[in-house]
């Protein structure tokens, strides 16, 4: 019996997985990830070198609900892949309940995104994945055909919904995801699902809000058709006269996002371009290059990389606005507590922590604005 599977069987109480780093190209090392729900600490063990890889510890961000097949963790800096269960016991207990689902939001209810991710957040959902695209006719075809509606009157108007404007889609996890998704949401978005507070979103039966995958294997087709395709759609970003907000990892587990894209629609200000991201250690040092000496730039790396972020291009108010001025403005000083002082009606003043965790980045001189906005959304894939 390898020392691997041993340890599997001596303690019952955690849960085990195949998970792997790509350390480059060339070479992919493969784990086991041990996690332990009783104090949500974890380990990693090596089963080339049959050594221990990392010992167990406490990482702050990942928690029992980020695991499951598919996920992608960042641990110290490396992205770690979750492969497969490398027990049985760990699959029972699991597979059933934990699952992948889809939701994308329509042109109609698009500001009425972060309202959505909050809500999700609130009913014990996790975001993985998330990009604000533009549909095309084929496309929109896809989500629509899986409601049936060839030969419906209405079917023009729906196709129409969805090619209005841009969308918000997000991969979703969670307990039993798809079935309690439909019953917060309705099967199609329908204003008479269960929750009141989904009437803020939809008007009638129509004019729903929201598209979500009706089953399991609907929602991995389409997570996989618009993640996971080579040709699934991109994220497309103006770059005129626009400026970076970054929703940093720790605001994100807290489940701020969602009211801090809220704040920035309240503002007035434009989100031309939003995406999700989980960047490699080597990626943050990049983009903080030009940061060295003027902010604690270790600790900003450390933060960047310990989890999923999300990417907003940010235009101005109107046409003639400053974007970079105005979205400063809105996300205060630097130091959540002196923000709090002066500004605290601004986003670091409301859900910023401390220098490092607070809350949101954003472009720090007028002239780096294209080049953080080309990093995230033309470089980074």
């Amino acid at each position: 019996m390898s020392f691997g599977a041993r340890k599997v069987f001596e303690e019952p109480d955690r849960f085990v997985f195949e998970a792997s780093w790509f350390q480059n190209e060339a070479q992919e090392r493969k784990l086991y990830l041990y996690f332990y729900p009783n104090d949500s600490s974890l380990e990693l063990f090596d089963l080339h070198s049959r050594k221990t890889f990392l010992r167990r510890c406490k990482l702050n961000g990942i928690s029992e609900p980020d695991l499951y097949l598919g996920a992608k963790l960042m641990i110290y800096g490396r992205q770690i892949n979750v492969i497969d269960y490398a027990d049985e016991l760990t699959r029972r207990k699991l597979s059933a309940k934990r699952q992948k689902t889809f939701i994308v939001v329509k042109p109609a209810a698009y500001q009425c995104t972060g309202k959505i991710i909050t809500l999700l957040y609130e009913q014990k959902f996790t975001v993985q994945q998330l990009k604000m695209v533009r549909l095309n006719q084929g496309l929109a075809r896809i989500i629509l055909d899986d409601i049936d509606i060839s030969g419906n009157p209405a079917e023009p108007f729906l196709v129409e919904q969805l090619l209005s404007g841009p969308v918000v889609m997000m991969e979703l996890s969670g307990d039993d995801a798809v079935s309690r998704l439909i019953n917060l949401i309705g099967e199609h978005g329908d204003p008479d699902a269960k929750l009141p507070s989904r009437l803020l979103f939809g008007l009638d039966s129509l004019r729903t809000a929201v598209f979500v995958s009706k089953n399991l294997q609907q929602a991995e087709t389409h997570i996989r058709t618009f993640f996971g395709d080579p040709y699934a759609p991109k994220v497309e970003s103006t770059e005129n006269k626009t400026t970076l907000c970054l929703i940093k990892a720790h605001a994100i587990k807290e489940g701020n996002a969602g009211k801090i894209i809220d704040a920035l629609f309240d503002s007035d200000l434009r989100i031309t371009a939003m995406k999700m991201c989980l960047l490699e250690r080597q990626n943050c040092e990049e983009f903080y290059e030009v940061y060295k000496g003027v902010v604690p730039e270790y600790q900003m790396v450390l933060q960047l990389s310990s989890g999923p972020c999300i990417a907003l291009e940010i235009a101005g108010k109107s046409d003639n606005s400053n974007a970079y001025s105005e979205l400063r403005g809105i996300c205060g000083p630097t130091d959540p507590e002196i923000a709090k002082q002066i500004r605290p009606h601004t986003l670091r003043a409301k859900f910023g922590k401390n220098k490092v965790e607070n809350a949101v980045h954003c472009t720090d001189l007028e002239e780096d604005c294209q080049l953080e906005v080309e990093y995230f959304f033309k470089i980074i894939e």
